[in-house]
């Protein structure tokens, strides 16, 4: 889901709505260059953002915007009958 049908990370627009953006970007970079592992970064930034109501965290995904084409392609396929799912390890608050 994250920078394919929606043109955000969710975790990252999480962190800036609880004001802690710039830190879980740094321990991103650290896990991508392979500082960290992915499982313990996992960890650290949803630690981070520990506190974060519901309702901040439901209007940092309502900002997130789709990916050009993404709206339309979903509608095309469902107008085909075809079934569409949508795979994300990501937060459910964003994929619902």
């Amino acid at each position: 889901m994250d920078s394919t049908l929606i043109d955000a990370e969710t975790i990252n627009e999480l962190a800036y709505e609880a004001g802690v953006g710039k830190e879980v970007a740094e321990i991103t970079r650290m896990a991508m260059e392979g500082k960290i592992d992915y499982r313990e970064a996992l960890k650290r930034r949803v630690k981070m953002l520990e506190g974060l109501s519901v309702n901040r965290a439901k209007k940092a995904v309502e900002r997130m915007p789709y990916m050009d084409g993404a709206h339309e392609l979903v509608s095309y396929l469902k107008s085909k009958n075809l079934m569409v799912v949508m795979v994300s390890c990501g937060f459910s608050i964003a994929t619902d």
